[in-house]
This record gives structure tokens, C-alpha cells and sequence, in this order.
């Protein structure tokens, strides 16, 4: 496997989450609540950390779409990055959060 640039292991790691979470059964969406609102703070944390104008805290969100809302959120993560080594926190977030999806 050749060695990703921080961009593409981003991309990458964004997608598995999205892909896992939109293939999950939706009666069992409920129970990643905890991993997807973690994953949702942490992606607004790097926004913030980034300089993104000031990220408000999610309003509650159905189950259905948290893959949505993180797509959205790592979207805003991707923008406010000024070079592709500022995407590492928000990679290891969202590896930590594939690794506990089911």
C-alpha cells in the first residue's frame, strides 16, 4: 500500500464512517448515538481550532442523520484547513469513531 498524504487518509477515514453509519439497519442507529455525538463534537472542536467561524453547538439530531451532519461537519473541517497537516486531529477522530461503529 503506498503512504497516503494527510488529505487522502482524511477522505478516506470520512468515508468509511459515512459509509458505515448509512449502512447501519436503522433501528440500530440508536445505538452509536454516544460515538456519532462524540464525533460530531470533536469535528466542531477542529473547526474551531481552525478558526472556523464560531461553531455552535448541534441542536439534537435524529439518529438517521448523523452521517449526514458528520459529512457536513468534516466538510467544514476540510475548508478551514490551511495546510493538509491541520486535518490530522480530525483524522483520529474519526478513526477512533470507525473503530467503535459495529
Amino acid at each position: 500500500m503506498l503512504p497516503q498524504t494527510p488529505t487522502q487518509e482524511f477522505d478516506a477515514e470520512l468515508n468509511r464512517v459515512v459509509t458505515r453509519l448509512r449502512s447501519l439497519p436503522i433501528d440500530k442507529l440508536g445505538d452509536v448515538q454516544g460515538t456519532a455525538l462524540a464525533l460530531t463534537e470533536a469535528l466542531l472542536a477542529c473547526s474551531a481550532t481552525l478558526g472556523d467561524a464560531a461553531p455552535v453547538a448541534l441542536p439534537a439530531i435524529e439518529p438517521r442523520t448523523y452521517a449526514d451532519v458528520i459529512a457536513v461537519l468534516a466538510q467544514d473541517v476540510r475548508n478551514a484547513a490551511i495546510d493538509e497537516t491541520h486535518l490530522v486531529p480530525a483524522t483520529s477522530a474519526l478513526t477512533d469513531a470507525r473503530r467503535a461503529l459495529p
